[in-house]
């Protein structure tokens, strides 16, 4: 399916399909405003409304970065979410041809664009296609460290409390993220990122981003400080996940997050040898789907930090060290 944003958008006819895409069209063109769903990047998930021009001013400070002016753009991330969204938003400002497909992991018949927002695990599904795309942003997610990328590939930092971007980085030459106009950062006494955007009017914005701060324009990410794991863009709260186990199980287990080459970072799951392992698999299976751990480690002990607090995530070593069985998940 195709919109032509180079029409006015009384001109424009959307079918019964595309109702919601519509729906978000009409709320930024005619009630002056648009309402975003956060994905509790630094809280609890909530509704957040930005007018008209905040998104006008942070569509456009992007696409400069971007080096983008027009053309053709893909949608293949949910609309209901901040990257579907301003991708969506950029197309409609910046009178672009839209092609819009259903969201998935590994694109199938799709015709390069000017450009593309993909997360992490879609960029690494589908590299030969994306290579031939103008510029594609990659959010939502951890970049495989090791990997290759090409020089029309960025890497986004942001969140939907800023409307999208405050950062862009070009992995191919070098892995900092560099503010963008109207962005400086400075840090908070747990060394996590705080923004301040003049242009969006944000003020002293503390996330939950450990980073180091090379200035006050331009950081490297860390790690996050809470307890959540970014799996491919999908931010698993470990509390709300305990919760929903502890009302499924009374086998207590430990949830911890593993980086990924195709997700950035995806949860598995610790259980003790003495466990029944069996009864594991199948309370697993009563989980949302986007919940389920990719991998079981049996193990003899937990995983705990110097301090004696437990871990939230894994290396290499830690499994070496603790895991007697490894069961993959992931079919």
């Amino acid at each position: 399916m195709i919109i032509d944003f180079s029409q006015s958008i009384e001109e424009l006819s959307f079918s019964a399909d595309l109702k919601h895409i519509n729906l978000y069209v009409d709320e930024l063109a005619h009630k002056g405003e648009a309402t975003l769903q956060s994905s509790g990047s630094t809280g609890k998930p909530k509704s957040i409304t930005f007018t008209a021009n905040q998104v006008k001013a942070s569509v456009e400070r992007t696409m400069k970065a971007l080096g983008v002016e027009g053309g053709s753009a893909a949608l293949v991330l949910p609309p209901e979410t901040t990257g579907g969204r301003m991708l969506l938003y950029r197309a409609l400002l910046y009178k672009m041809r839209l092609h819009i497909y259903k969201p998935s992991i590994v694109f199938n018949d799709m015709a390069p664009v000017d450009l593309i927002s993909v997360t992490p695990a879609q960029w690494q599904s589908n590299k030969s296609f994306l290579s031939k795309c103008a510029k594609v942003l990659i959010g939502g997610g951890v970049l495989d460290e090791g990997g290759v990328f090409p020089e029309h590939v960025f890497h986004s930092y942001g969140m939907t409390e800023t409307l999208s971007n405050v950062a862009l980085m070009q992995p191919a030459k070098e892995r900092v993220f560099k503010a963008l106009a109207g962005v400086r950062f400075s840090l908070s006494e747990q060394n996590t990122l705080v923004i301040h955007d003049r242009v969006l009017g944000i003020n002293g914005l503390v996330t939950n981003d450990v980073v180091e701060l090379i200035d006050e324009h331009r950081f490297v990410f860390v790690r996050r400080a809470d307890k959540v794991i970014n799996s491919g863009g999908v931010k698993i709260h470990i509390k709300d996940w305990y919760d929903a186990w502890n009302d499924l199980s009374d086998i207590e287990v430990q949830l911890v997050g593993m980086a990924d080459k195709q997700f950035g970072e995806v949860p598995v799951l610790l259980v003790l040898e003495t466990s029944d392992v069996f009864k594991v698999q199948k309370n697993i299976k009563q989980l949302p789907k986007h919940w389920h751990p990719k991998r079981l480690f049996v193990v003899s002990q937990w995983a705990y930090t110097t301090s004696g607090k437990p871990k939230i995530f894994l290396y290499p070593e830690d499994i070496s060290e603790l895991a007697s069985l490894i069961i993959d998940l992931k079919k």
